[in-house]
């Protein structure tokens, strides 16, 4: 599916290609996809949230759940139904 190499700020991480006969392939596949498709809402939607007067909602433990946590969710759980 995916082969290269990641670098990090501190390190580098080399992965490998999982072979077409892997026996959960058709369930890694659609999971990649998700992956792919959160990252890129959160991408997009972090400089518009740092910029903005949005706080957010805090959870019980003080970290916040953003406008880019409810959008991946709602990716997720769609991807999910299908």
């Amino acid at each position: 599916i995916f082969s290269g190499t990641v670098l990090h700020s501190s390190s580098t991480t080399t992965f490998t290609a999982l072979p077409e006969t892997h026996p959960y392939l058709s369930e890694i596949k659609p999971a990649l996809s998700a992956i792919r498709k959160a990252c890129r809402i959160t991408t997009h939607l972090q400089p518009t949230t740092a910029q903005s007067n949005i706080s957010g909602l805090n959870k019980k433990d003080a970290s916040p759940v953003t406008i880019g946590d409810f959008a991946v969710q709602a990716l997720v759980l769609n991807l999910l139904e299908k």
